[in-house]
C-alpha cells in the first residue's frame, strides 16, 4: 500500500517563475517600476510655460527614479525628466523675475 501523499510534499499547481509558459500561453514581461510615469513626467516636462505643471512634473520624476532604484533599475526617463523640469522651472522663475522688475520700473 502506498501512503496518500501530503500537500508539502506535491508540486505546486500553475507554472511557477522558473518554469516556461505552457505552449501557446503567452509569456508575461518582467514589470519595470517607475518606467510609466518617468514617461509620463518627461512629457509634463516639456511644457515650457506652466510653472505648475513643471513642479508636477519634477516631482513625477523623483518619485519614478526612487521607484526604479528600489527595484533595481535605471529610469533614463525619470532622469531626463528631472533634469529638463528642473532647468526649464529655472529659466522659467528668471524670465518671471525679469519681467516682472521690468514691468515694475515703469522703463515698459
Amino acid at each position: 500500500m502506498t501512503e496518500p501523499q501530503t500537500p508539502a510534499a506535491l508540486p505546486p499547481a500553475g507554472p511557477s517563475a522558473n518554469q516556461p509558459a505552457p505552449h501557446g500561453a503567452p509569456s508575461v514581461p518582467p514589470t519595470f517600476p517607475g518606467k510609466t510615469m518617468g514617461i509620463v513626467a518627461f512629457i509634463l516636462s516639456l511644457f515650457i510655460t506652466f510653472f505648475f505643471v513643471q513642479s508636477v512634473a519634477l516631482v513625477l520624476g523623483i518619485v519614478a527614479l526612487v521607484q526604479s532604484k528600489k527595484a533595481g533599475h535605471s529610469n533614463g526617463w525619470a532622469v531626463a525628466a528631472i533634469i529638463t523640469s528642473a532647468a526649464l522651472l529655472v529659466i522659467t522663475i528668471i524670465v518671471a523675475i525679469v519681467v516682472g522688475m521690468a514691468f515694475g520700473s515703469g522703463r515698459w
